[in-house]
């Protein structure tokens, strides 16, 4: 799978994000490899499902280096974020963790 929701061409569907529709989950960090392959299709996918999704820069990493951050993101919704960038501030501000 190139993306945490579906397969390449959509005929499986994880479950992911009836699984987080199920814990009112609204805002997805997308983090790990690699940036322009699982993590920029899993980011694209849960916007396009209505979550506020961001990319965490720092935790993250490209195949091809030179054409990251990929621009067309923004287009779909998705925000490259900094570690220690307000976004993910809002996530260690939580005091209850999820269950």
């Amino acid at each position: 799978m190139y993306s945490a929701f579906y397969d390449p061409f959509r005929v499986c569907d994880s479950g992911m994000a009836a699984y987080l529709a199920d814990r009112n989950v609204t805002h997805v960090y997308v983090v790990g490899l690699a940036a322009d392959y699982c993590v920029g299709h899993t980011a694209r996918h849960a916007s396009e499902l209505g979550f506020v999704t961001y990319i965490v820069d720092e935790a993250t990493r490209p195949i091809n280096a030179d054409a990251w951050p990929d621009p067309s993101l923004k287009d779909c919704g998705v925000t490259v974020v900094a570690i220690h960038g307000q976004e993910v501030a809002r996530v260690r501000a939580l005091t209850k963790p999820c269950p």
